[in-house]
């Protein structure tokens, strides 16, 4: 796995198949996208050592704050030792057609990003025990101290408000290095949100299709990274007849 936490995307060498006229690259959001649960959430439930991250969490809910203040506060809270950590992340699951997504992708020269507002510690290790390599993730950053999770963000961007990790301006970088680029982005939850104003294909699912829905914003429904495959090897041969439903009428 290769982890990037620089602001720049010159660092990633994106590779197109010479016979597509377009260039894609596609992003993934990673906690409950292509894990069955948020690792960030779980840790700090099992491992908080108040109920106080509730309260977090509401205000968080309620716009009153942004994530990377959210989730600093409840990290500040939870006690775990690497061992514990490594134990409660190995119980969680990646999407089991994910590596069948990726071998696809990489088969064909597409070059495959996940951006997550998650941590590199969680990401790492899941990813590790999964037996998943050769990853570019751009993520938040997370450090043992004794026993205490210590965060940091470069990516935060103080206009956004909403994100540690703006995914808007993540992907607004990486379009400037690479203009041409076609960005198909894959996720399912509220900070993916930012994103779906930069994308050219969006599959969406849980509380970011209710999103999509609620603010008429199309995108294609999945459950499983097989619907996305079996939809996007459509979609890469006729983009104007494949791509996003009417969010009202229509899903996978």
């Amino acid at each position: 796995m290769l982890t990037m936490n620089s602001h720049n995307y010159s660092d990633i060498k994106l590779h197109f198949n010479p016979k597509n006229t377009r260039k894609y690259a596609v992003i993934v959001d990673f906690d409950g996208t292509i894990t069955d649960q948020d690792a960030v959430d779980g840790v700090i439930e099992r491992f908080s050592a108040t109920e106080e991250w509730k309260e977090d969490e509401i205000r968080w809910q309620a716009g009153e704050i942004g994530s990377a203040e959210c989730m600093t506060r409840q990290l500040s809270r939870v006690r775990v030792t690497p061992d514990e950590l490594s134990g409660f992340l190995s119980t969680i699951r990646v999407d089991k057609d994910f590596v069948k997504f990726h071998s696809y992708l990489d088969s064909r020269n597409i070059p495959l990003i996940v951006m997550s507002d998650g941590f590199d510690l969680f990401i790492d290790s899941i990813l590790r025990k999964n037996d998943i390599q050769n990853l570019t993730v751009k993520c938040n950053r997370l450090k043992f101290e004794n026993d205490r999770l210590v965060p940091d963000f470069p990516y935060i961007e103080q206009s956004c408000g909403r994100c540690a990790h703006c995914k808007k301006q993540s992907i607004r970088l990486l379009r400037s290095e690479h203009p041409d680029l076609h960005i198909i982005y894959i996720g399912d939850g509220r900070s993916d949100v930012c994103a779906t104003t930069e994308t050219d294909q969006l599959y969406a699912k849980n509380s970011l299709a209710a999103y999509c829905r609620e603010n008429g914003v199309l995108y294609q429904d999945f459950c499983s990274f097989a619907d996305i495959l079996n939809h996007l090897s459509e979609y890469m041969q006729n983009p104007e007849e494949c791509g996003q439903s009417n969010p009202e009428t229509e899903h996978l």
